[in-house]
């Protein structure tokens, strides 16, 4: 039969005590469970003696010095002040060491707090772009699936038209929105003029929608507005921007929507030069 002892209190333990789990082993020592939260606070009882021992030390060592002089005949009290002056300017001088490493380290924190606070709100405005150009493609993709509206009469339709170019300028989204489908499909330079008016909308989503139906219209007119709008605030204006330029022009410069704010602007140079170069042209056939 297996005789087994308690590590901590020499105690027999029984196999069935191991098994019935009033017996554990613990880093390889074996333990009654009851003996378990004894050995940890006596290793526990020694922390507070370590902790003081330093200031025992510290304490005796000042202790000797001071009494060092008055122990020995002939002593000059003035020593002992001066060895006391000495202590102190040496603790003085512990203290602004300390002093200085504890406000490197608060300033340290607070550099890796606002390099932190920047990269958060840099993520926050970047899921706010993509929120925002995934609503936008919601949206478009709704319209787009619609039935076409009903074909455009010729230039004459007075009254239709005055209808549209009073809703285009409405306070109401939809009247907006639908505005604009409609009068992009009319032969009307008003029409046309009053879509483009719209790239300037305080509201994100219509601007998207104009700059989507005046490049599928492939607009010249409004190239110079669409080169802007690759600097507007969001994101999905400044895609809808590349996407109308491309239709326009035939072009294909990268740009990217989201990239931070110095990649986009070298990446619209290319954009500003082709316009910059295409307007001072004269129109072919003029």
């Amino acid at each position: 039969m297996e005789i087994l002892f308690c590590d901590a209190c020499d105690g027999s333990i029984s196999r069935s005590e191991i098994d019935e789990g009033r017996a554990v082993r613990i880093g390889g020592r074996l333990f009654h469970r009851s003996c378990v939260p004894r050995t940890r606070s006596t290793a526990l009882a020694w922390l507070p003696y370590a902790l003081l021992a330093p200031a025992l030390a510290a304490g005796f060592a000042l202790g000797a010095l001071l009494l060092r002089p008055a122990a020995e005949p002939g002593s000059n009290p003035s020593d002992v002040e001066a060895r006391f002056d000495a202590l102190e300017d040496q603790l003085r001088g512990v203290s602004v060491q300390i002093e200085a490493a504890v406000g490197e380290t608060k300033r340290q924190d607070r550099r890796l707090a606002e390099a932190i606070a920047a990269r958060d709100e840099a993520l926050v405005g970047l899921r706010e772009d993509l929120a925002a150009l995934a609503g936008t493609v919601e949206r478009l993709v709704q319209a787009l699936r619609e039935p076409p509206p009903a074909p455009v009469p010729a230039e004459g339709d007075t009254e239709r038209l005055a209808e549209l170019l009073r809703e285009i300028t409405s306070a109401d989204f939809g009247e907006r929105f639908g505005a604009i489908r409609e009068l992009a499909l009319r032969p009307e330079d008003e029409a046309i003029r009053a879509v483009r008016g719209r790239l300037a909308d305080p509201d994100r989503r219509i601007r998207v929608y104009a700059l989507w139906q005046l490049g599928e219209r492939a607009d010249e007119g409004s190239a110079g507005e669409m080169v802007a709008l690759l600097s507007d605030a969001d994101g999905a204006v400044r895609a809808a921007a590349h996407r109308a330029l491309r239709l326009v022009s035939g072009l294909d410069f990268p740009f990217d929507a989201l990239a931070a704010e110095e990649v986009r602007e070298e990446q619209a140079g290319r954009w500003e030069k082709w316009w910059l170069d295409r307007s001072s042209r004269p129109d072919d056939g003029d």
